[in-house]
């Protein structure tokens, strides 16, 4: 029986979205049997004390430790970095499609294993790897989401369904699969846009999302005309199409029922770059009419941030503090940042607030522990001006000057990401250690 793999499109980049340390959890972790922090070297004899990660929290100054080329996904947990590349049809620059564990001290490779051979098959229909690091039963997995045909045979039809899996990110062992036929109802491009402790969320393009529990694999929701983007304990906030009007929308998962809607201020929804931001709080962002910082249990607006302007986006940080920016700021030569306090729900500045005498960055990197890294432009170079440092409260310079633009930080270290535009994927990340 012939069977061929088309990927779906990868997520990583929206996930990034939500702020600096999205991927970054604090846990103690053993990869097998190697207790954290431990390198080849402690089984040599070799007692000395092992490396350990910088204590910088957060860090203001990096220093270059190690560079990963073409991985499709990445998440950091405690001091391992874990990353996913793809078929070599799909980057071209990865020999095999693995998931490697990897010492974010030392760089040093832990474990490596392969993806599942169907989920590697290279023929004509190959794309994207839709893929999430999530964590099951306190352990690393990769979830991954494709489509699979079947080719029939006699009165035998061919079948298409979307196979969404877990894996364990350590071993490459199968912890659950699930299959949907959507061999009459195809699904088109997919990705997977938010995660929680519980579920993830798989939508499609064409305006389907399906709830999956992260632990079984189970859909306990599959909702047709609805494009979620968040998840915000037991609400999915996102679109739903009903002919030409679009209305935002909180859906609880729990009942399975709508508990808000309201109809959305630009009903073209093309190029919202909508997500979560935090202390209950999403971003629903327009391509005409800025973006609206929404209580996702209620569908009340907090803000509408950059009236008239078109793609805002939004990083935030756990203290609850929030920078926006016009995502066409630079190409338009507009200059509009603000910054706002959820928990109070209070604006902290704005452009014209900090500007006077400066220049203005005009794009942000992330937000960590009250810090915001900006850069001046979309893909710095090193003939530009240098990315900076702010003081989300007030504003103010903290560093003038840093050596790359650091798209995720974390107590201790840094990370750059070069995107490879034309397929959906990572050039290289490359990490870095924190130096104060």
């Amino acid at each position: 029986m012939m069977t061929y793999v088309r990927l779906a499109m990868a997520a990583s980049m929206i996930a990034m979205l939500a702020g600096c340390s999205f991927h970054a959890d604090q846990h103690d972790q053993q990869v097998e049997g190697i207790p954290q922090g431990s390198t080849s070297a402690d089984a040599t004899g070799d007692h000395s004390a092992p490396p350990s990660m910088p204590s910088h929290d957060p860090p203001l100054g990096f220093q270059k430790a190690f560079q990963l080329d073409g991985p499709v996904a990445y998440r950091v947990k405690g001091d391992l970095l874990y990353a996913v590349w793809g078929a070599k049809s799909l980057l071209g620059s990865a020999p095999e499609p693995r998931i490697a564990v990897i010492s974010m001290v030392t760089g040093d490779e832990l474990a490596s294993v392969r993806l599942a051979s169907e989920v590697e098959a290279p023929t004509e229909g190959l794309r994207h790897s839709m893929t999430a690091f999530v964590d099951i039963g306190g352990q690393m997995s990769l979830m991954l989401a494709y489509e699979y045909k079947i080719e029939g045979a006699g009165t035998i039809k061919d079948r298409t369904i979307l196979r969404i899996r877990a894996d364990r990110a350590e071993t490459g062992a199968l912890i659950w699969s699930t299959d949907i036929d959507i061999s009459d109802n195809p699904i088109g491009a997919i990705y997977i846009p938010a995660t929680s402790d519980e579920y993830a969320l798989i939508t499609s393009y064409k305006h389907r999302t399906m709830i999956v529990r992260i632990d079984s694999g189970k859909v306990v929701h599959d909702w047709p005309g609805f494009r979620g983007y968040a998840i915000v304990d037991d609400v999915v906030v996102g679109w739903y199409k009903d002919g030409r009007t679009g209305f935002i929308e909180g859906r609880s998962i729990s009942a399975g029922q709508t508990l808000w809607n309201r109809q959305n201020i630009d009903t073209d929804d093309d190029w919202a770059a909508s997500h979560e931001l935090g202390n209950g709080y999403v971003l629903h962002s327009t391509p005409r009419d800025g973006g609206l910082i929404i209580a996702a249990a209620t569908g009340a607006t907090l803000q509408h941030v950059g009236e008239g302007r078109s793609r805002i986006y939004c990083k935030y940080d756990e203290a609850g503090l929030v920078v926006c920016a016009d995502g066409n700021g630079e190409f338009l030569r507009r200059k509009f940042l603000v910054a706002y306090n959820l928990n109070s729900g209070e604006q902290l500045w704005s452009e014209k607030d900090i500007g006077q005498g400066r220049t203005i960055p005009l794009e942000i990197d992330c937000i960590y522990r009250g810090v915001a890294y900006m850069s001046f432009s979309k893909n710095y170079r090193d003939d530009e001006r240098p990315p900076m440092v702010l003081d989300v409260r007030t504003g103010a310079d903290l560093v003038e000057e840093l050596p790359t633009a650091m798209e995720e930080v974390g107590a201790g270290y840094g990370i750059s990401q070069h995107w490879n535009l034309r397929r959906d994927s990572f050039n290289a990340i490359v990490v870095y250690m924190s130096t104060r």
